[in-house]
């Protein structure tokens, strides 16, 4: 069965702070994800690929995040470049604290689909 992503949004909190959240997208399309990969991955002469670890953690919260609850610097709308360079003037500790909450969305989406996927092969409800 094709499945089309619609463009939902989850709104999550930063390390359990409750004024501090971050909005990201539910899930990637194909092209979203095909971007992501591109900015983790360097070809080297030979063609092989290899992960840049150096621009892993960014390329992943680059592919989800769509805006926050920083008023003084917003990003919602703001090209991918522009968004780069906001967060490479984040402290280290602001920058790990939104991968982690991105983290722990893509652990709950993983889950899901998985639950979803006994689903459909075994007819089974999931809990």
């Amino acid at each position: 069965m094709l499945r089309f992503v619609r463009p939902e949004t989850v709104r999550l909190p930063l390390d359990d702070l409750e004024d501090d959240w971050i909005l990201v997208k539910r899930e990637l399309t194909y092209g979203e994800e095909r971007r992501m990969f591109a900015r983790m991955y360097t070809e080297a002469p030979d063609g092989k690929l290899t992960t840049n670890p150096l621009h892993t953690e960014t390329a992943v919260v680059l592919a989800y995040l769509l805006d926050w609850s920083d008023l003084d610097h917003p990003i919602r709308g703001v090209s991918r470049e522009e968004l780069e360079a906001t967060l490479d003037n984040l402290d280290p500790a602001s920058m790990h604290a939104i991968k982690r909450a991105v983290d722990a969305h893509l652990g709950i989406q993983r889950a899901a689909r998985a639950d979803e996927k006994k689903t459909i092969h075994t007819g089974a409800i999931a809990s």
